[in-house]
């Protein structure tokens, strides 16, 4: 693109250090994503009292763990949602997970998993 003029250079600079600091982080946002995608296939149906569902950012993962910022509408931290050690042990703070959760007491569990960006701003 920028050898065609479709981008600037200021643009093409910036945009060969992301792909530079991303491209490293992709294979195991993959993996990470496939790990939820068994984790939930596993789990038993259960009833839950409420529903989320976007784009959650990695604030805080613990083993067993994570705590996820729903930026788009609550604006708010949920917390726990339970997942495997192996999942939390792949997590990394930072990296944005789309799922979809319910809360049953005080304990969320994933229900629906999507891609897993190692870093997303909201922008492209």
């Amino acid at each position: 693109m920028h050898a065609n003029s479709y981008m600037n250079d200021e643009i093409y600079e910036v945009t060969q250090k992301d792909v530079q600091e991303l491209k490293a982080d992709v294979p195991a946002a993959k993996e990470l994503a496939l790990l939820l995608f068994e984790y939930i296939e596993s789990q038993p149906l259960k009833t839950y009292t409420k529903r989320l569902s976007g784009y959650f950012k990695i604030e805080k993962i613990e083993p067993g763990k994570l705590w996820l910022y729903e930026y788009y509408t609550l604006g708010q931290t949920i917390c726990p949602v339970i997942v495997s050690e192996k999942i939390s042990s792949k997590a990394r703070v930072g990296w944005t997970v789309y799922l979809a959760i319910g809360i049953n007491g005080n304990i969320w569990n994933p229900l629906t998993g999507g891609p897993v960006h190692p870093r997303f701003s909201g922008e492209f």
